[in-house]
């Protein structure tokens, strides 16, 4: 979470800004607060992207496409504009905010495996990664199963899964029960697609970029074919070994490099805790025929039985979090009062609203994307 800069806005549509919660290439995403005190992740268009008819094209299929997606194990759209106004010159998407950091921030917080230009090296290593256990990969695995399962439930592949676009959680809601997400979450549906879409959307394009992170990419992606179900499951794979090692198995020192890899190479498994590696190994098969089912995953899971907590640098890296949230906005918020949690820490304003008017507090209150 950054400071806003002094050429951030401090307000779109309905929110008023408090910091800046990530960028990339399509723009920058911001922590959000409305009047009543509910917060969003909103996700703003870069200036220079939102007169090109390409990026507004994708920007909406963006929005249609996580409107598609259930919010237990996502981050549920609940605003956007579309066509900017008066209040917001540029394309914007609020969704729920989760607390909680990325698979990325918690493992390998310094390296950057998912360069997208082609002139850019497309991985590097981070030094001071810290690898999840094997319990906790285990617990990753099992949550991004149901993940995935909600997804591809709802007809679409993801296209993007990686350390990035995972949020880990406390799996708490406003009074300390269970949420319903696994301590899980899978954001950004910005280059998602129907299982029924053209192939052929994942080439490199004409100005060097690659739709989708090269080191998380299946084979098919790489070659530009009809994807289904199937490249999520790859990339799953991908993740898992990035989870026990701090890297992706095919990283390298340039894009071409790291494609050929994911194409031809047969990743090294041999750091991976045995459990791991046969969940790993099989997701990673070059065809798409031969690696498992979501169905066939979960059953190996449920016979390990070992998943376990996340380690306490994760817990408190979501404790910091929302400490953080709750002093940007304030012990009571906008027009609302704060509570407090079982264990004496104070509750975000809205999410106090919202129990005390009886709702689940699991959806609105959460957030999406970096």
């Amino acid at each position: 979470m950054e400071t806003l800069a002094a050429t951030d806005p401090r307000r779109i549509g309905p929110y008023r800004l408090l910091a800046v919660l990530g960028h990339g290439g399509m723009g920058r995403v911001f922590l959000g607060s409305e009047p009543n005190g509910r917060l969003a992740a909103v996700k703003l268009v870069r200036a220079a992207l939102a007169d090109d008819a390409r990026h507004r094209g994708r920007f909406r299929r963006e929005v249609a496409t996580a409107r598609r997606a259930p919010g237990v194990r996502t981050a549920a759209v609940i605003d956007a504009d579309l066509d900017a106004d008066l209040d917001a010159p540029l394309p914007w998407l609020a969704s729920v905010y989760i607390p909680g950091p990325s698979l990325r921030q918690v493992v390998a917080p310094g390296a950057d495996d998912h360069a997208g230009r082609a002139d850019a090296d497309a991985t590097t290593v981070d030094v001071a990664a810290r690898p999840l256990p094997e319990d906790a990969v285990l617990r990753l695995a099992a949550g991004l199963v149901g993940a995935l399962d909600e997804i591809h439930g709802t007809g679409l592949v993801h296209r993007d899964l990686k350390p990035d676009n995972i949020l880990l959680t406390d799996e708490a809601d406003a009074t300390g029960e269970p949420s319903g997400d696994g301590g899980v979450r899978v954001v950004d549906f910005g280059i998602a697609l129907g299982t029924d879409d053209a192939p052929g959307s994942t080439r490199l394009t004409r100005t060097g970029w690659v739709v989708g992170s090269p080191a998380y990419m299946s084979p098919e992606q790489v070659e530009g074919t009809a994807l289904t179900p199937a490249s999520d499951i790859f990339s799953l794979g991908s993740v898992l070994v990035m989870a026990c090692t701090g890297s992706s198995p095919f990283q390298g020192t340039s894009l071409q490099q790291v494609l050929s890899r994911v194409l031809h190479a047969d990743p090294d498994l041999s750091a991976l805790p045995e459990s791991v590696r046969r969940i790993a190994g099989a997701c990673l098969a070059k065809d798409p025929a031969r690696r498992p089912g979501l169905e066939r995953l979960r059953q190996v899971l449920d016979d390990n039985g070992s998943a376990g907590p996340w380690p306490s640098h994760v817990t408190d890296l979501v404790r910091d979090q929302r400490a953080e949230v709750t002093r940007l906005v304030g012990p009571t918020g906008e027009g609302t009062t704060a509570g407090k949690r079982k264990d004496g820490t104070i509750l975000y304003p809205y999410v106090y609203a919202a129990t005390k008017r009886g709702s689940h507090a699991c959806g609105p209150q959460n957030h999406a994307e970096r």
